[in-house]
């Protein structure tokens, strides 16, 4: 064991942990068709009128979105985002819907 830590210095006195970010949940803008998803995790849905999602903008690869349904707003499924039925969804009203990014695809959890 010794020749593992040769070289390496004796640390003494207190250890610091960093604290996790928090997590907290934002709102999409009522109407807005591609919302930004930057830096923020957990989503509401907040349309009042059927409203379709085309895109969400600023997303990084393995990034996750946990959306809560508003019963108006519908995941378009294209190009730009998969949803896991092949076809567009509505978001029911009280129900979280899952969605990665791979390779600037959205793909919705199965």
């Amino acid at each position: 064991m010794d020749n593992v830590f040769k070289g390496l210095s004796r640390f003494e006195g207190e250890v610091h942990f960093f604290q996790l970010p928090k997590k907290w949940f934002s709102k999409f803008r009522s109407l807005d068709v591609t919302p930004d998803v930057s830096n923020v995790e957990y989503w509401q849905a907040n349309n009042t009128i059927a409203t379709t999602i085309t895109d969400f903008l600023k997303g990084q690869d393995v990034q996750a979105l946990h959306i809560l349904g508003d019963g108006f707003t519908t995941i378009q499924h294209g190009t730009k985002i998969k949803t896991n039925t092949g076809a567009n969804k509505l978001l029911a009203a009280n129900k979280v819907y899952t969605f990665y990014r791979f390779n600037s695809l959205w793909v919705e959890e199965a």
